[in-house]
């Protein structure tokens, strides 16, 4: 590195199934970073996908599904993948984006515009990939617990991480 001169690392995504650097996909493609959810004080990953730009985010209530429309299609075509695994309701085709704890999620991958050639007519408005950290590191827990207002419960909610190690004789 030359003195006085930043370089960053190149963002790795996977819009077209393979893993090319973000300068070099030719899909419109958002990248939220662990950093970058720590950054942004959201609450939940509803919350947090809402302050990206074109995805409009609408919640039901506390346990309900939710609808995410992107580029003027319905909720039903995007698509909504965890470490490459789809993730829906089967019976009314949305999820429920608040139980998936945001301090569990490594990076988000927003693909913006039809991408149905490679993930199937789900993807006609886009496609959201989140990668889940890979539990590497000690064991450590979570607990967050949420009041509001008129004597309203949000959330309660607890995590364990638990890591396994191999053990030596």
């Amino acid at each position: 590195m030359v003195r006085g001169v930043l370089a960053f690392e190149p963002v790795v995504v996977t819009a077209t199934r393979t893993a090319q650097t973000a300068d070099q996909v030719l899909a419109p493609v958002t990248v939220i970073s662990s950093d970058d959810i720590q950054n942004s004080q959201a609450r939940d990953l509803g919350e947090l996908l809402s302050l990206v730009p074109g995805i409009e985010f609408t919640e039901w209530g506390y346990g309900k599904n939710t609808s995410i429309f992107m580029r003027g299609t319905n909720s039903g075509h995007v698509l909504t993948l965890i470490d490459g695994v789809k993730l829906y309701s089967a019976t009314v085709g949305t999820t429920a984006f608040q139980f998936l704890p945001l301090d569990q999620i490594d990076r988000i991958e927003i693909v913006r515009g039809p991408r149905s050639n490679l993930y199937g007519s789900e993807a006609v408005g886009g496609v959201i990939q989140i990668f889940t950290k890979d539990g590497s590191g000690k064991t450590s827990s979570h607990a967050q617990v949420g009041y509001g207002s008129y004597n309203t419960l949000t959330q309660v909610r607890g995590l364990l991480d638990s890591v396994t190690t191999p053990a030596t004789v």
